[in-house]
């Protein structure tokens, strides 16, 4: 398997809660170039240069907004699309609490219309789920995403923008 992480909520809480490198598991992560939605292209690339590897993309809702319209061009990839669903611009709505904690916070711009990923996905070609809250359709989506082959998957992960994961550190 290889993985690749967005610029979002993805990218901030899930090094800072794993803080090492799974064993079995590549991870490239798009911060270094702070490249919203570049993990999309990524994958892309990583899957077309070896369709037998399992690839992740874990992206945000706003980071989708980026490259949501060339959903179509990798329907039949097999590729592994996870969207971190909190209707925010999370790294704006908590860095400006702390860059100008003064300013008010309903200026930020930071709130996102909300987007029916899975029916955008299916329009596109792709399958997707959406992950209940309870995580009882957890195994179901991990087993379509190392059976099924050919077409591609979106997962809908809806996350509370107010939780608290872990701090991040770059703030």
């Amino acid at each position: 398997s290889l993985g690749f992480d967005d610029v979002c909520v993805s990218y901030k809480d899930r090094q800072y809660v794993a803080q090492r490198p799974h064993p079995h598991i590549r991870f490239y992560t798009m911060h270094h170039g702070s490249a919203m939605g570049g993990a999309f292209g990524m994958g892309v690339g990583a899957k077309i240069a070896n369709p037998s590897l399992h690839t992740f993309v874990f992206s945000g809702d706003g980071c989708w907004r980026l490259f949501g319209g060339a959903l179509a061009d990798a329907a039949n990839l097999d590729l592994r699309l996870f969207i971190i669903n909190n209707g925010t611009y999370a790294i704006v709505d908590k860095g400006l609490e702390i860059v100008i904690p003064d300013y008010d916070k309903r200026l930020y711009h930071s709130k996102l219309p909300a987007i029916d990923f899975v029916a955008a996905a299916k329009a596109h070609g792709w399958d997707g789920f959406v992950l209940k809250p309870d995580l009882s359709n957890l195994k179901e989506i991990m087993d379509a995403c190392y059976t099924r082959m050919g077409q591609s998957i979106l997962v809908d992960i809806p996350v509370d923008t107010e939780q608290i994961v872990g701090l991040n550190p770059r703030l």
